[in-house]
């Protein structure tokens, strides 16, 4: 192997349409749905009467919460006196009732760590109902419990359910959940649990079909000749032409767990939201030599099946870095599956974004305006 590494030129990165292509039904979406995940049945049905009955309670409202809701913590109404129960609605963490919650008017709900940030991070976009909105809340309670009075004319149904939910099905308390470094730690732990919960579902649909499809693909995309693999799934597969692969994000292996998180680069590393960053679950997890996968010998890197979305630009910025690819004659190859006619339009403006975000990264500007003639559209 140690012979064959020295003519090892290419890199193969894949996200999930990778897996996609080979039939898994690898996504948020299938996770979510009943269909594909029997064990979302009764936890979606519940939900569901859940947010039925917060939606039938009216009156004076705080922040967008009913006034009488927050004073049903002492006095449960029969309606909701069940939904206090942690383990009603069973394998739902706080998590996937966020994303529930967003799926109702969010047809973009799916892109699980881009909803998560935005919740997390709310300078993003203020339309969106934040974190802030709920510690504000909360901290109103507790400080004006003996005279709450009503503050709004309408609801906020979003900032109402999620906080009954932390507050009734979660059972955090109003001084828990007004402490911004109380409510993150509980919040990290929900992540955590949201992980084990899709790892579980993973398991649960890999089978040998999957297993030799995924091998096959890897041989055709890399031509047939040897090659290195970063992995941004949480699947693993075997090839004889790969020398090295590393799962980004973690392995569905008992060892190993899926990692989601946000993009680091509008957060700090003092900030207590750092731990929910890929950049910190990986450095924390992960043990694999970063040297092995990434060798200066490479002059093609090739991606199929990765939306390049935003959380991983990180990552993005430090493989471009070691291959400094505007001053090294490497090829950027982006392969695609043709599945409509669209496809190659919405390839073609997900390698702008992201190599004109890259760009702005150089000292000379001009050199990121200039990237795009690394692109190879095949």
């Amino acid at each position: 192997m140690k012979g064959n590494k020295m003519y090892n030129s290419q890199l193969l990165i894949i996200g999930n349409g990778f897996d996609l292509y080979c039939g898994l039904k690898s996504t948020f979406s299938n996770y979510f749905d009943p269909k594909y995940n029997a064990t979302m049945n009764n936890d979606l049905s519940h939900f569901n009467e859940f947010i039925d009955v917060m939606n039938a309670h009216d009156g004076p409202y705080l922040y967008g919460v009913n006034i009488d809701l927050i004073k049903s913590n002492k006095l449960m109404p029969p309606d909701l006196s069940k939904f206090s129960k942690n383990d009603y609605l069973g394998n739902l963490t706080f998590w996937v009732c966020f994303l529930l919650l967003r799926k109702i008017d969010n047809p973009k709900w799916s892109d699980v760590e881009h909803e998560i940030q935005l919740f997390l991070t709310p300078s993003i976009n203020k339309e969106t109902t934040s974190i802030h909105d709920i510690i504000k809340t909360a901290s109103y309670v507790k400080d004006h419990w003996s005279d709450l009075k009503s503050l709004d004319d309408s609801p906020n149904k979003t900032v109402q359910i999620i906080w009954f939910l932390l507050h009734t099905c979660f059972g955090l308390t109003n001084e828990r959940i007004c402490s911004e470094t109380e409510i993150l730690r509980f919040l990290n732990g929900q992540l955590i649990l949201f992980e084990s919960r899709f790892q579980e579902y993973m398991n649960s649909i890999i089978d040998t079909d999957y297993k030799i499809k995924s091998s096959n693909l890897a041989r055709t995309l890399a031509d047939n000749k040897n090659f290195n693999l970063l992995n941004f799934n949480y699947t693993t597969f075997a090839c004889e032409n790969c020398l090295f692969s590393r799962n980004i994000h973690g392995t569905l292996n008992r060892n190993s767990h899926p990692i989601i998180g946000i993009d680091s680069s509008v957060i700090t590393s003092r900030s207590l939201l750092y731990k929910f960053t890929k950049t910190y679950r990986i450095m924390s997890t992960s043990s694999a030599k970063h040297q092995d996968i990434l060798t200066h010998t490479t002059t093609k890197v090739i991606f199929f099946g990765h939306s390049l979305s935003e959380a991983d630009y990180s990552y993005f910025q430090s493989i471009f870095d070691y291959f400094d690819i505007y001053h090294t004659p490497i090829s950027l190859v982006f392969k695609y599956s043709q599945f409509d006619n669209q496809e190659e339009i919405r390839q073609f403006s997900r390698v702008s974004r992201l190599l004109e975000r890259y760009g702005e990264t150089l000292d000379n500007k001009d050199h990121g305006k200039n990237l795009m003639h690394k692109l190879m559209l095949e």
